[in-house]
């Protein structure tokens, strides 16, 4: 299970699915057909949810953050790649979500 989280750790902050492991799998292809029949979904869908998972998180350890740095700090390109990417996994966009926390 540890070295799953580190995996995930990995592909989270962008890290080539070459290098995730400490002795890789013989290509990247073996590395995301581990990930896919380990956790079920792709590579990249695992990235999308733990990264919109660590938006929610901060959002509620720090609600005055604004959005922009919010997208900033969980690595996403600007602002709107964060709406787009919040409102698709949560259905909901992050500036309501931001809202219902703070009531």
């Amino acid at each position: 299970m540890e070295h799953t989280q580190k995996l995930i750790h990995k592909i989270i902050n962008l890290t080539p699915l070459s290098t995730a492991y400490e002795h890789p799998p013989k290509g990247k292809r073996q590395l995301e057909r581990y990930v896919k029949n380990t956790c079920g979904i792709t590579a990249k869908h695992l990235a999308r949810i733990y990264r919109v998972r660590q938006a929610r998180q901060l959002i509620k350890a720090n609600p005055q953050l604004s959005l922009a740095q919010l997208a900033l700090e969980c690595g996403f390109s600007d602002q709107s790649h964060l709406n787009n990417e919040f409102n698709a996994i949560l259905q909901i966009p992050p500036a309501k979500y931001k809202k219902l926390i703070q009531q």
